[in-house]
């Protein structure tokens, strides 16, 4: 049985996303669908995950407040 949680991302590093929610951290990979929409997870982004036998999927990107884009 999948669980559902929320967390922030702490560090992405070649695909795999290490996300800290209230039950402690979890390294996840982002879902297909989430990646062919273009919009990547980046540190610091709010995500829902679900958890299955310790792996973590994210499967959506929460709305960002801010974001810092160099040139």
């Amino acid at each position: 049985m999948a669980d559902k949680r929320t967390g922030r991302i702490l560090r992405s590093l070649s695909g795999f996303y290490d996300v800290q929610t209230d039950a402690g951290l979890v390294c996840c990979r982002a879902r297909g669908s989430l990646r062919r929409t273009g919009d990547t997870p980046l540190t610091g982004d709010m995500v829902e995950i679900t958890v299955e036998r310790g792996k973590g999927m994210v499967e959506k990107l929460l709305p960002r407040r801010n974001s810092f884009v160099r040139p």
